[in-house]
């Protein structure tokens, strides 16, 4: 799970226009992290230009080197979350020169700091439920996060993800009834058609590369069929990729 999450990671620059804010950030706060009803002390320091950080929570500290492939450390959020009464996040933002952002979770047991999860994107927890955004070269893919019986927060997958981008066809194609490869064939998409991508679904279980999986796409006379990235991604050459 770990491994995969840092490879969302890598492919999660998302152009400024189209990110969501980025939550309100902070390097130190006084507030009750492990749930005893004492407020600790917690603070994060950095070097400037550099993924590597130090957290700070009542005299325990826990420094992280990242990949370097992140630059920045702008802060933390502190988040309650859904499926963990007690306990309350720590969850660090890094930053990259190509907008690219990840969030690590931590969690304070009273004595020790530990990981708590890799997330990409930077996390939005409305009511507890905690959410990210990461581009997946021309739509952002948006998941849902949640505590796993240790406390760790876990990916959570969908039977597909909202794509919602449109594209004219240069070179003709077929759809097919399921997201496989032999699957019977919907209709041929015709050529100078406009045509929508509705879903997507990955190979794997979790989302990485947009090239990696099948597309829900509507046709111009409103059929519906699957077919693999691989297959059409050169012949709608107007999908709005990232330069």
């Amino acid at each position: 799970m770990k491994t995969l999450l840092l490879i969302l990671a890598a492919f999660a620059a998302i152009p400024a226009s189209a990110q969501e804010p980025v939550p309100a950030l902070q390097k130190s706060a006084n507030v009750d992290i492990n749930g005893d009803g004492k407020a600790d002390s917690v603070s994060l320091s950095s070097k400037t230009d550099s993924s590597r950080f130090t957290i700070t929570v009542n005299g325990a500290k826990l420094s992280v080197a990242p990949d370097s492939f992140y630059d920045g450390v702008p802060g933390f959020q502190v988040l309650k979350l859904a499926g963990n009464s007690k306990s309350r996040y720590l969850a660090v933002l890094l930053v990259a020169p190509s907008d690219n952002r990840e969030t690590r979770l931590y969690l304070y047991n009273g004595k020790t700091i530990r990981p708590a999860g890799t997330v990409p994107g930077a996390i939005v927890a409305p009511s507890g439920i905690a959410y990210s955004e990461w581009w997946m070269g021309f739509w952002q893919c948006k998941a849902k996060f949640a505590p796993g019986a240790n406390g760790t927060v876990q990916f959570v997958p969908q039977a597909a993800y909202y794509v919602g981008k449109s594209g004219t066809v240069k070179e003709t194609f077929v759809i097919r009834t399921e997201p496989t490869a032999n699957a019977p064939a919907v209709a041929n998409v015709a050529p100078g058609s406009k045509v929508e991508l509705l879903l997507y679904k990955p190979l794997g279980k979790i989302p990485t590369m947009p090239e990696e999986g099948y597309y829900l796409i509507k046709t111009a006379s409103g059929q519906c069929g699957w077919v693999n990235f691989k297959v059409f991604g050169k012949k709608i050459p107007d999908l709005p990729f990232a330069g």
